[in-house]
């Protein structure tokens, strides 16, 4: 097998970022439910919707569909019973998919072969790769044969699959997203360095968690996201099956410092500092100045410099450019060294 194409690190100018709004279970299989799920993420000003599509039947051994699930009485009393009464029938699909047109992306998420072919006739914007769906091998080669543009979760593939899905999308408008769905959340199993990790295959890359807040999604940004799938629930408490959903209200202030933060040049690998951050940190960076007076014509060594804040002479770093050269005029103690006093030639 070739191997995917690998590049460096983050450059160049920040792209603008594509939200994803993920539509929760909270719509209880309600079509109307999900309609104002999807005026929320319209409002929001977010890019698309991801809607998973799953089979069940198909995709569930029966031991485990016919479970007990008693959380929530209203869809049913098995795992099976809670699955029917949350799937969309087609029509309500295309219904659903419909309402979307014009107003927000339409991406699906299929889990089975079967639930594929649904999505087939729903024409989406998109195809979303769950990372629980993300080692299908036959779902994603038949995903392949579409040309869709197509997100991949990887939270739960190796790195040689990863190349391996990577060489298998060759040709599509691909993202790889980091993924992270702890029950519960933990921060400091996030690794968000994956993020800038897999800027190395060469495409565009973004991330997708389960947390309660937005902390991990600016953590993301920076280290060079421009694609964010978040949750958009109607009520937390019937946040299906992940949890971590933002409110409507939430998802808009999450949405505008995005687009905030888009305006922002991306910081390449080595982290340049931006200007603004320059100035809030220049009066307590230190920089070379003379250690006591020092006569013009004094060739300078290490015992008459010294670091001292602000940041108002050369770097630091610049020390051994320093010694050995002449001042040219008289120095004061704590006087900023500059090269402008130095004889180069």
């Amino acid at each position: 097998m070739a191997q995917a194409k690998r590049t460096g690190g983050i450059q160049g100018s920040r792209r603008r970022s594509y939200v994803l709004a993920r539509i929760t279970d909270s719509h209880l299989g309600d079509l109307n439910a999900a309609k104002r799920l999807v005026d929320a993420a319209v409002q929001s000003g977010c890019d698309a919707i991801r809607l998973d599509k799953r089979s069940a039947e198909q995709g569930v051994v029966r031991s485990v569909l016919d479970r007990p699930l008693l959380k929530y009485p209203r869809l049913g009393k098995t795992v099976r019973g809670v699955a029917q009464e949350l799937e969309y029938s087609p029509e309500a699909l295309r219904e659903l998919r419909d309402y979307c047109a014009g107003r927000v992306d339409f991406v699906v998420a299929p889990f089975t072969l079967d639930s594929l072919a649904v999505a087939d006739a729903l024409e989406p914007d998109g195809l979303m790769v769950d990372a629980v769906a993300a080692s299908n091998w036959p779902l994603l080669h038949a995903m392949a044969r579409r040309q869709k543009r197509v997100f991949l979760a990887t939270g739960l593939l190796t790195e040689a699959e990863i190349e391996e899905a990577v060489e298998l999308f060759n040709g599509h408008n691909l993202a790889l997203l980091h993924s992270v769905f702890l029950k519960p959340f933990e921060v400091n199993l996030a690794y968000l360095g994956v993020v800038a990790w897999l800027e190395q295959f060469g495409r565009r890359v973004g991330y997708t968690d389960n947390e309660p807040g937005v902390t991990m999604v600016m953590g993301a940004l920076g280290l060079g996201a421009s694609v964010i799938e978040k949750a958009l629930t109607l009520d937390k408490d019937l946040d299906l099956p992940r949890g971590g959903g933002l409110s409507p209200a939430e998802m808009s202030r999450l949405v505008a410092t995005i687009r905030e933060t888009d305006k922002e040049p991306l910081a390449d690998i080595r982290k340049k500092l931006i200007a603004a951050q320059s100035d809030t940190f220049d009066d307590d960076q230190v920089s070379l100045v003379a250690a006591r007076a020092i006569p013009a014509g004094t060739v300078l060594t290490e015992e008459l410099l010294s670091l001292k804040a602000p940041y108002r002479g050369l770097s630091p770093r610049l020390a051994p450019d320093v010694v050995g050269k002449k001042v040219l005029y008289d120095l004061e103690p704590d006087d900023f060294i500059t090269f402008g006093m130095l004889d180069l030639s």
